[in-house]
């Protein structure tokens, strides 16, 4: 009832829109978590500590597309 979605999942596709691709560790900062949108593949990352998910650009300014995913916006 309440906090649960029930939606049609294909078998072919990835079950949750975002998953953890990777957590990096850097001086100054205890963590970054890298995501990836998997209807779109846009890469996003956040701090382990909370903060709000930022868009990765690639050279050209443009969002961080995983090609793995990309061809789900497609469909």
């Amino acid at each position: 009832m309440f906090g649960k979605t029930e939606k049609k999942i294909d078998d072919d596709k990835p079950k949750d829109r975002f998953l953890k691709k990777n957590i990096q560790y850097i001086h100054g900062v205890k963590g970054v978590v890298v995501f990836v949108d998997t209807l779109t593949g846009v890469n996003y990352m956040m701090s382990i500590e909370g903060s709000e998910p930022v868009v990765m650009l690639d050279s050209d300014g443009k969002p961080l597309i995983d090609e793995e995913y990309a061809h789900h916006s497609q469909e």
